[in-house]
Parts: C-alpha cells; sequence; structure tokens
C-alpha cells in the first residue's frame, strides 16, 4: 500500500530524531508520499542521521515548506526509488522545496533506480530556498533512463574546503535517460576536488546533457576552489549542451569541461 506522512503545523523545536532521522517513510510497492504539493511539511526537521529519508518501490515524493531540514550525519533530504524493474510504469522521484533551508553531508540526494524511461528524477528549489552540503554534493541525483531535471533557485553550497570530495550539483545517468539543469542558483563548491557541476551519462545509450536550455541559459555564478566549473562527460551516443547567461561568472581551475 502506499504511504503518506504529513506535518501541517510549526511548533516548539518541530521534528527531531536524535540518534536517527527526523521524518523516515519506507513502503515497498506502493507511493511513498512526505509531504504533498498543497500539504508541505512546515515543520522544523532534524535527524543525527538524515533529516527526511523517503524509500519506495514505486512513485517517491518530498514536498517541503518554510521550514528548516538538517542532517547531521547524512543527507538533508534523501528520496529513493529502490526497485530496478522494467515494467512500463513511469516510477518518479520528485523533491521539492518552497522557502527550505536544506542541510546536511549532502543536500539532497535523489535516485531512481528503475529502468523504464519513465523512471525519471525532479529536483526543484522554490521561493528562499537554499541547500549546504557539508561533506559532499548539494545535489545528487541518479537515474537510468529517466530524465534528471533540477531547477535552481538562491544558493547551494557543497562541502567545506577540508572536504575532498563534493560538488554543486552531481547528476549520474547510466542509461539512456537525458540531464536538465536549469535555473539562477549561485553554486559554491569548497571541496579540494569538487566542481561546481559534475554531469556524467555513463551508458551506451543516447542519454543528452543539457544545462541552461530554459531561460536563456544558466544564470547562476558558480565559483570552485580547486576543480571544474561545469564538467560534463557522455560516454554513448548522447550530445552535450552548455548555455549559460552573459552576466554568469564561472570560475574554478578548469571552466568547463567536455567529453563525449
Amino acid at each position: 500500500g502506499d504511504v503518506t506522512v504529513l506535518v501541517t503545523g510549526k511548533t516548539g523545536i518541530g521534528i527531531s530524531g536524535a540518534s536517527g532521522n527526523g521524518i523516515e517513510a519506507t513502503g515497498v510497492t506502493g507511493n511513498v508520499t512526505v509531504g504533498t504539493s498543497v500539504s508541505r511539511i512546515v515543520a522544523d526537521t532534524k535527524g543525527g542521521q538524515n533529516g527526511i529519508i523517503a524509500t519506495g518501490g514505486s512513485d517517491v515524493a518530498v514536498y517541503t515548506g518554510a521550514a528548516s531540514v538538517t542532517g547531521t550525519a547524512g543527507a538533508g533530504i534523501s528520496a529513493t526509488q529502490n526497485s530496478s524493474a522494467t515494467d512500463a510504469d513511469s516510477d518518479t522521484v520528485t523533491v521539492n522545496a518552497l522557502d527550505t533551508a536544506i542541510k546536511g553531508t549532502v543536500g539532497v540526494n535523489a535516485v531512481n533506480a528503475g529502468g523504464d524511461a519513465g523512471d525519471s528524477v525532479t529536483v526543484t528549489m522554490l521561493g528562499t530556498t537554499a541547500i549546504e552540503a557539508t561533506d559532499g554534493d548539494g545535489i545528487y541525483a541518479e537515474s537510468v533512463n529517466g530524465n534528471v531535471v533540477i531547477d535552481t533557485l538562491n544558493t547551494i553550497k557543497s562541502a567545506s574546503p577540508t572536504a575532498l570530495d563534493g560538488n554543486g550539483i552531481e547528476v549520474l545517468v547510466t542509461g539512456a535517460g537525458d540531464v536538465h539543469v536549469n535555473g539562477t542558483a549561485a553554486i559554491t563548491a569548497g571541496a579540494q576536488f569538487g566542481n561546481g557541476m559534475t554531469i556524467l551519462a555513463s551508458g551506451s545509450g543516447d542519454a543528452d546533457i543539457y544545462v541552461g536550455d530554459t531561460g536563456g541559459g544558466y544564470a547562476g555564478a558558480i565559483v570552485v576552489s580547486t576543480g571544474a566549473g561545469i564538467k560534463a562527460w557522455a560516454s554513448g551516443a548522447g550530445e552535450i549542451n552548455i548555455k549559460t547567461t552573459a552576466a554568469t561568472t564561472i570560475n574554478g581551475t578548469t571552466r568547463l569541461t567536455f567529453g563525449i
């Protein structure tokens, strides 16, 4: 059956899982939903591991509102569709944050293991949402044959200078799914080997990579310590298309790195 978690009020200290997760929702075959587009999680949520973790074998969605979501030793928000079945059904992973302060070792972790073309991943930042990762990627998204769509606003910060690895945004597609990264978020990657964006289409399929394919180009500044501003690599037959606005600053030891 389906699993749904709703938190409609914001009182006191909110939700705290001292040694575990702030909110944990797990399903097997049904949909797993934490918050909805009309009833978002509005309580401050903190976990000793993950702030919010949602896992299931069908649609998995997390909707947050005006609150903070913090994972002390894990992700701020983690959403995973863990069934690798190819069943002609579209099983989607959605993280949609409105006016949310998200913080964790990884800010947002969104993974879809499904093998169908409709098994997609969508991460959307709305309002005043900001993402901070203390020891990893600001946003990590992964799919097989489904598309990955990331829309950003405000700021994405990844990993302090003492951390070894952490990208502002990292996307991995292992099959034929396309990648679309758009928005205006200023990205800061402070890790020793972190890039502003790392996008890898590692499969042999026709997986295309697009950065800035809406709104006239990606419009957020990208500042990194020692890595590339944008690193995009396609192993199969896919194309790489990157467009930034005229006002966008991209700073790094290498500004752009491409590979096909």
